[in-house]
């Protein structure tokens, strides 16, 4: 189970924004399709230099990047090379002047073989320094060769990217259409010489080259301009780019008004995994202004995310769990509202971030009427009447649904972490896996679509790996791909 946590830690990686606009899916393609290093070192460029130092610690992402980097300059140089390797019968690989020497000596480090009698369909061995190649390699049969490498090995950088993203649209990238064949790569190397200006940062991708502008600019712009090659549409924009400022200058201002501040969060009505995402969006020197997060939720009813969610924030919280006096009848709100009046009248805290979609709450603001408030809502849950009632009182509200979604992920994949390995350990044969899932999701409260699901099925559950130890115990584990 260590790699879900692996891919959370990988995308909880910092973003650049433009505008809202996220930058962390764009930063992993430049890195893979082989975009310069400089691109990432300068500051007013999309791409993070944070993403790129991550990377050149991952063996299958420096292989993939390592190998379109060489077929892109194979591409943009083919006739001198071609000439090259005729007049001098030299390898093309070789032709230190035209191919990146750097990539091709990293592949080799990382055991990649480009130098073998089929990468060039030629008869005359050469020794170079220790390592036996051999001559009159043609620039189209390096590319077939490069391509054949891309497509054994892209699926080994499939867990880089988030379960929410189509992986076969995003693989179909990095493939050459008719990329085995030399008439298929010398049409490709056509298109690409005589658009290279509008390939991203001048780097082969597979896509029919259009007036865009930069395909890596953000996120939002490459999601959805790949969903559309394959005839769909992404519409799930909190995944790809942040709320509109103005929305977070409202925030701001309240907090930089208020002299102390506690949230509030009524669990039964409220989303964990939006939270941690909203909190993670703003500002940290803004946040640390809040003094207490408060969680009041149903100690039988609450999804597990809750439990844990204190270790994904860096507020301190309290947690305080209510028992039913009746089985269909929560006691939430009432405590919610005995709590914060505690924490006004008490610990003199003037303001309040109330996290709720349920309008119960309108008879804690009523009461506490020298208080301060702001709410933070799901857009779907909230009622048209409340608010105008919010917007009559000039109580500030913005709706969690509208921040980077993103940066929620670590918390949903350790709640997805523990709830999968408590399930497994008491697990008993035969089941259904898909039944299995449904009850995590449901148990974790994580919402997956019918496409997210199917892929994390795929990449986690599909390949179930039995352990036996030594004093002959069987367990399961996941084995992701």
């Amino acid at each position: 189970m260590d790699s879900l946590r692996d891919w959370a830690e990988q995308h909880n990686m910092n973003t650049r924004e433009f505008h809202g606009e996220k930058t962390e899916i764009v930063s992993l393609m430049a890195y893979l399709t082989g975009v310069r290093r400089d691109i990432f070192e300068n500051s007013a460029e999309p791409p993070l230099m944070e993403t790129y130092e991550k990377l050149e610690m991952n063996r299958a992402a420096r292989i993939v990047r390592n190998l379109c980097i060489i077929r892109t300059a194979v591409l943009m140089n083919a006739q001198r090379l071609a000439k090259t390797v005729h007049n001098e019968n030299r390898n093309t690989l070789t032709i230190a002047e035209l191919i990146p020497q750097q990539a091709v000596m990293q592949l080799s480090i990382d055991g990649v073989d480009l130098y073998g009698k089929n990468a060039g369909g030629a008869q005359k061995k050469k020794k170079i320094g220790s390592v036996t190649t051999y001559s009159s390699t043609s620039p189209d049969q390096l590319v077939i060769t490069l391509n054949k490498h891309i497509a054994d090995r892209v699926n080994n950088i499939k867990p880089l990217f988030p379960i929410w993203l189509n992986w076969e649209y995003i693989k179909d990238v990095f493939i050459m259409p008719g990329g085995v064949t030399r008439e298929g790569v010398l049409e490709e190397q056509g298109t690409f010489q005589k658009n290279v200006d509008r390939y991203p940062y001048q780097v082969y991708i597979n896509w029919s080259p259009s007036n865009i502008g930069n395909l890596f600019f953000h996120d939002r712009k490459f999601v959805q301009t790949v969903y559309s090659w394959h005839k769909d549409r992404f519409t799930d924009l909190s995944k790809v780019k942040s709320v509109q400022e103005p929305v977070k200058d409202d925030i701001y201002d309240f907090i930089n008004q208020s002299r102390q501040i506690v949230l509030l969060v009524d669990c039964e009505n409220s989303d964990a995994y939006k939270l941690s995402a909203t909190l993670q969006d703003l500002s940290s020197e803004k946040v640390s202004k809040i003094s207490k997060i408060i969680l009041c939720d149903d100690a039988r009813f609450t999804p597990s995310a809750w439990r844990i969610f204190q270790e994904h924030v860096e507020i301190p919280t309290d947690h305080v769990q209510c028992d039913r006096i009746k089985g269909n009848k929560s006691i939430v709100d009432a405590k919610l509202i005995g709590t914060a009046s505690k924490e006004h009248y008490k610990n003199d805290v003037d303001s309040f971030i109330i996290v709720s979609s349920d309008s119960d709450y309108w008879g804690l603001i009523s009461t506490l009427d020298d208080a301060r408030f702001l709410l933070l809502v799901e857009r779907e849950k909230m009622g048209s009447g409340l608010r105008k009632k919010l917007e009559e009182e000039g109580i500030v509200y913005a709706y969690i649904d509208d921040f980077y979604s993103g940066d929620g992920l670590a918390l949903a994949q350790h709640a997805l972490v523990q709830e999968i390995n408590r399930r497994l350990s008491d697990i008993r044969l035969p089941f259904n896996l898909n039944a299995f899932l449904d009850e995590v999701l449901f148990t974790t409260g994580v919402h997956m679509s019918k496409s997210e699901k199917t892929q994390f099925y795929s990449r986690y559950l599909e390949r179930l790996q039995v352990t036996i130890s030594a004093e002959g115990n069987v367990t399961l584990n996941i084995n992701p791909r």
